[in-house]
Parts: C-alpha cells; sequence; structure tokens
C-alpha cells in the first residue's frame, strides 16, 4: 500500500463485513488517518468538515452563480496562512461542483490547477494543456465519459432541444447555434469532431479513438501531424506539423469552453492554486494572461489561491501589476484560524471514517461511543489546547499525526490486549524533555528524510492520478536546462561547457530542445550533443524523427526522449 493510499483507509486483515480485533490494531499500527496534512488535488474522497470556512465558500459559490446568472467574468482571490485550508476549501468546491442534480450535470465546470511551472512564454500554452487534460481525464478512460465530451454533446443536445441527435443534425446545429459563440472557426470544427470520433458507438474503433485524442491534442495546443490534422477539418500546408499558432488562438479555446459551459447550464470555475510559490517572471506572465482571459470571457470565475502576506508583497513590488490585480482580484476571500470546537470535528471526521470498519466488533464500539477521538481522545485534546485559543487547521492535524505516533510505540511495546485494557493512559503527562540540539549529520539525515517522504508522495499521487500533470516537453527541457546549469562554472569537477535552450526560428520547430556542449579531457574536444523530448499526447515520434533526419549539421549525439503521462 501506498503513503498516500494509507491515509486514506485503514489497513485490513478481512473484509469490511468480517472485521477482527486482530484487523483493527494492525490499522492502528500499520497506518496514520492523519499523515496527510495537504491538499495537493482535489478527491471526491477528502475528509471535509462543511462547516469550517463555510462563509467562504458560500461567497465562491455565489460569485461562481452571478458568473453564469451575468453571463460575465469573475476574479476571486482567496488568500490566507499557509495551513490555513484554502486547498480543503478548494477540494469542498471541487466537490460541491461535481454533484449534479437528479441525476443531470454538475453545479460548475471546474478545473483545479496546481504547479503551473512553464516558461513565461509559454505559460498561456501550458494552462490551456492543463485545462484540456484536466477535461479529458488524461485520455486515462473512454473518451466520451469525459466532463470535456459532455460540455460539447451537451451544448449540441440544448442547441437541437433533444436528447438525441444524428451527426448531420448535430453538426449543423453546432455551427449554426454556437457561431457567435465560438470565436475561432477551427476550434468549433475541432470540438465538434472531437466528439463525433468519441462517441460511445466508436469507442471499440482504434482510427476513431486516434483521432478523438488528437483533436483534444490540438485543443490543448500540441502539435498533431499533418494527416490527422486533415481528417479534423483543419487546413494543412505541406508536411509541417499543426498547432494553435498564438496566445490568442490559446485564449480562443479558452473561451470557447467557458462559453459551452454555459449551454450546459454551468459555469466555468477555474482554480489556480498556490500561486505564491511561482517565480517572480511567471507570476507575471500568469496574472497577465488571467486579466485578458477574463476581460474577454463570459460565465468564468477565475480563483486565485495563495498566501495573503506574499501575494500583497508581489503585488507592491509590481510583480502582479494593479490592472492585473484589479481584475484577478476583483473580489477577495480570506480565511482566518479555527477555533477549539473546529479541531474537535476536524479530528471526529477523520476518525469517523477509520473506526467505520470495525464498528461491528463490540470492544471498538464501546471505546468510541465513550470518546468519539480514540485512540487519541479528549483528554489529549484538552491538553494539547490548554493555552490556544485559535490555530491552522494543520496544526491540529500535524498534533494528531505526532499523538498517533505515539499510540502506535504504546501498542507495540504493550501488546493489543493490555493497550487496549489500559487506554486511556491516566498518567499525567511527565516534564518536558530538555531540547536536543540536533548535530549537522542528524540535521541531513532529516533533510534526506524529508525529501524521500515528499518523493514518495508524489510517485504515489501520479500513479493514482497519473494524468493530473500532463507531461510538456518545454517544461521537461526547461527543468533539465535548469539541472545541467547547475554543473557550470569555473572550478566545478564537470566537463560541461554549455547548456542552450533552441527555439522556433521562423515559426519552424528546431530538431531539438537543448544543445548540450561538453569538453572531453582525454583528447581536449569539444564534444556536442541535442536532446528532443517527445510527449505522448499531440506531437508523433515520426515528426520528431523527421526533424532529426532532415537536420544537415547534426550534433555528435542524439538523444530522444520519449515522455508519457506516468513519467519520463
Amino acid at each position: 500500500m501506498t503513503r498516500a493510499s494509507s491515509t486514506m483507509m485503514p489497513v485490513r486483515s478481512r473484509g469490511p463485513e468480517d472485521p477482527s480485533l486482530d484487523a483493527f490494531l494492525a490499522a492502528v499500527r500499520d497506518s496514520n488517518p492523519f499523515l496527510a496534512n495537504r491538499v495537493t488535488e482535489p478527491s471526491a474522497y477528502d475528509v471535509d468538515v462543511q462547516g469550517i470556512h463555510a462563509d467562504a465558500f458560500n461567497r465562491l459559490v455565489k460569485l461562481a452563480a452571478q458568473a453564469h446568472r451575468d453571463r460575465s467574468a469573475i476574479g476571486a482571490m482567496l488568500l490566507g496562512n499557509a495551513g490555513i485550508g484554502k486547498s480543503h476549501l478548494l477540494s469542498r468546491l471541487y466537490r460541491w461542483a461535481n454533484q449534479g442534480d437528479g441525476g443531470g450535470p454538475g453545479h460548475a465546470c471546474y478545473v483545479y490547477l496546481l504547479n503551473i511551472l512553464a516558461d513565461p512564454d509559454r505559460l498561456a500554452r501550458y494552462l490551456l494543456k492543463c485545462v484540456v487534460s484536466r477535461l479529458a481525464e488524461g485520455g486515462r478512460g473512454p473518451l466520451y465519459e469525459t466532463p470535456l465530451y459532455r460540455l460539447v454533446d451537451g451544448a449540441i443536445r440544448h442547441a437541437l432541444g433533444a436528447s438525441s441527435y444524428t451527426l448531420k443534425d448535430g453538426r449543423e446545429a453546432f455551427r449554426s447555434r454556437y457561431a457567435d459563440v465560438v470565436p475561432m472557426k477551427d476550434v468549433g470544427e475541432v470540438l465538434f469532431q472531437f466528439v463525433r470520433h468519441a462517441r460511445p458507438d466508436k469507442a471499440s474503433d482504434p482510427s476513431r479513438l486516434y483521432l478523438a485524442s488528437q483533436a483534444a491534442a490540438w485543443l490543448s495546443g500540441e502539435e498533431i501531424d499533418p494527416g490527422p490534422a486533415g481528417s479534423l477539418g483543419l487546413r494543412v500546408d505541406g508536411q509541417e506539423s499543426i498547432q494553435l499558432g498564438d496566445d490568442q488562438q490559446v485564449m480562443h479555446v479558452l473561451l470557447s469552453l467557458t462559453r459551452l459551459a454555459h449551454a450546459n447550464g454551468q459555469p466555468f470555475v477555474l482554480c489556480v492554486d498556490q500561486v505564491d510559490i511561482l517565480d517572480a517572471d511567471k507570476l507575471k506572465a500568469l496574472t497577465r494572461f488571467l486579466q485578458a482571459l477574463i476581460d474577454q470571457a463570459k460565465n468564468l470565475l477565475v480563483i486565485t489561491s495563495g498566501i495573503k502576506s506574499t501575494l500583497l508583497q508581489f503585488k507592491q513590488d509590481d510583480i502582479i501589476p494593479d490592472s492585473s490585480w484589479d481584475r484577478i482580484a476583483q473580489y477577495t476571500v480570506e480565511l482566518g484560524r479555527v477555533r477549539i470546537d473546529d479541531a474537535r470535528r476536524i479530528l471526529e471526521a477523520r476518525l469517523e471514517r477509520f473506526h467505520e470498519p470495525f464498528m461491528p466488533l463490540d470492544r471498538i464500539r464501546g471505546q468510541v461511543l465513550k470518546d468519539t477521538l480514540f485512540p487519541l481522545g479528549r483528554a489529549w485534546l484538552d491538553r494539547q489546547l490548554s493555552d490556544v485559543v485559535e490555530f491552522r487547521p494543520r496544526d491540529v492535524l500535524i498534533w494528531a499525526r505526532d499523538a498517533w505516533d505515539d499510540e502506535q510505540s504504546k501498542l507495540t511495546s504493550q501488546g493489543g490486549d493490555r493497550w487496549l485494557a489500559e487506554w486511556p493512559t491516566t498518567k499525567p503527562p511527565g516534564p518536558k524533555p530538555i531540547p536536543h540540539k540536533p548535530t549537522q549529520a542528524e540535521i541531513e539525515s532529516e533533510i534526506d528524510a524529508t525529501v524521500g517522504r515528499k518523493t514518495e508522495e508524489h510517485v504515489a499521487q501520479r500513479q493514482l492520478q497519473p494524468g493530473s500533470l500532463p507531461p510538456d516537453a518545454g517544461n521537461l527541457a526547461g527543468l533539465v536546462e535548469a539541472l545541467l546549469g547547475q554543473c557550470l562554472g569555473d572550478g566545478l569537477p564537470y566537463t560541461l561547457r554549455g547548456v542552450e535552450r533552441k527555439k522556433k526560428q521562423k515559426g519552424v520547430l528546431p530538431p531539438y530542445d537543448l544543445h548540450v556542449r561538453e569538453h572531453r579531457e582525454d583528447d581536449s574536444r569539444e564534444v556536442t550533443t541535442g536532446v528532443l523530448f517527445v510527449t505522448n499526447i499531440g506531437l508523433s515520434a515520426t515528426t520528431a524523427l523527421r526533424r532529426l533526419l532532415e537536420d544537415g549539421s547534426p550534433p555528435d549525439h542524439r538523444i530522444l526522449s520519449p515522455t508519457t503521462s506516468a513519467g519520463p
């Protein structure tokens, strides 16, 4: 079981219909429901206490309804200190958005983005790529079950006023009804072609699936080959791959999606979380693009979220220009600390899920009925909060995590029967130990352990949701460039002499993303290497290999790095 999954459900040796005391003890010993104190991805299964930050949540829901009702675009900024619950609130908004009334579409078309890491000149394109990837669910399942399909299919049904349609009628209705809604003809055509080839009755046809995936790739700003581009109704000129030309065309796709959402009776909600961690140049590019998007869009709520002090400093330093701030922070929603009653509810919510499979056990049910915070205990919480009035939700989760670790140690040393019989421990807490000053070796060891844990969490997250972060060749090239850059400089024991990021010239992509120079020690010769990153979305290996073959002045070495949605 991965670290991420062990925080979601307790470990069980038997099925939930036949729990055993040994299974409960194993769950206490082998898992910790308080390990996860950060939200990195909205989920339908997050433990949530709806009463916490309820006013802020209702404010965001009302702003989404206002954008839909008035066919306007609204910018809202969600502010608060680290650990205050901003991402948990956005996860709650995700669940609200996906809850439909009477089996209908969800309350909103909701896209949550985190870690928008791209070069400033590519940021708009990558943002679009993330949006379309979310709506197409990374291509992990049938495309006809994705939000992107429902968005276009629902708009066609709305135009016809019918629950079913023929392709001919659907195409004519889509063209006529949304001619003034979809601002770019090619975008409308490819949106329709996506639905045409992704229909349930075509799901078993590989060629249809390929064309549908290529349509989604083009809509996301990726390059596609001339063959599928022509089949999707795009104009093809020669053998060059086809893609959206500039940021304005990127904007056209986003505007089209927001307006089609309106036809489905939904506001389009775009959340960009933790923007405070972006570099200054990336944040400036992002906020300028969001400003332009809000200026042009209809039926759109853009929520940017981050630490209040950091974002206010960015505004003061003009990293976020006043004109951008006025649009993306048209409304501000600020989260404050929570109180003692909220702490108890946060813990009880997680423990209720943990206890649920074991409630048929008389011994466990009895403990829970006496103390809903078992095996932490109300007495523990009262001691912990004896001199605290307000706190961050993350604080209480960290305290609970450490207290659970203490109970695990007691369980291991005492054995299950004695631990249960003696719980709760009646001995008063002893004096606080004298703080230990860590050595340099201990500090380095703790840093390594922390990095290891975070790496495990990210790997587990990618395994659980492999399409959550779409692969991007440009991002990978920038990351490798930055890593290799650490090996450049006088006095360093490396043979690397230069790393050049290659860019388009006269609208044509170069054969390589990176050009690397190395000085060999044995014969003092300079060796060059070209590196090309290829994703499994859009740009095909055929196009990449064609560029390599047509390179008239190839480097000494060439590296082709294929990257899928699961990683390189």
